[in-house]
């Protein structure tokens, strides 16, 4: 759950709690301070159809699908050497960790009986105080409800349908095979 093991000459690579490393040094602000607000909201201003309506660059499931991506080695810290290096909140692999957590206490709270994920009782991502029940909820909006929700649905499919095909399958066995399909997905 918490990256490790990804790399047999580098076991903690890319875990939760070790170092981040950028190939770039960060860079200075400009000579002339900040970009003003506003004018970096009239470049960012989106284009007018024949019509005069402002045309989208993306649509709400494009912006919604890069966060979710991201989330999966989103949060890094300040180490040492900021310019560098930062510390992994979670960790830097694609692995699904944005559904399952980087740590086991964030694995347990979303896993059910069965190799399942947890949902509501509408085959939703569910809530608890107002936080969703999934491995990183940072920044949540409809947009990663829907998506999140898709992928744990797709777990427990997975889940049903290996089930079905190897019924001599642990509980542990059928969230491991899942897990690892809807990282590779």
């Amino acid at each position: 759950s918490d990256g490790t093991c990804n790399s047999i000459a580098q076991p903690s690579m890319g875990s939760a709690g070790t170092s981040f490393t950028r190939n770039l040094k960060g860079s200075l602000p400009h000579k002339n301070g900040y970009a003003d607000v506003g004018q970096v909201a009239n470049m960012l201003k989106r284009d007018v159809d024949a019509d005069g309506d402002q045309v989208a660059p993306f649509n709400q499931l494009t912006t919604a699908w890069i966060q979710f991506m991201t989330h999966d080695w989103f949060a890094h810290d300040n180490d040492e050497d900021p310019g560098l290096k930062m510390k992994n909140k979670v960790t830097h692999w694609w692995d699904a960790s944005q559904i399952y957590g980087s740590t086991e206490e964030q694995l347990n709270a979303v896993r059910i009986d069965g190799g399942k994920l947890h949902l509501d009782d509408n085959n939703e991502i569910d809530y608890m105080d107002r936080k969703p029940i999934t491995g990183f909820g940072d920044n949540w909006w409809a947009g990663l409800h829907v998506l999140h929700t898709i992928f744990t649905r797709e777990h427990n499919y997975l889940v049903d349908m290996l089930s079905d095909m190897y019924p001599d399958m642990s509980s542990d066995e059928l969230f491991g095979t899942a897990r690892n399909i809807i990282a590779a997905m």
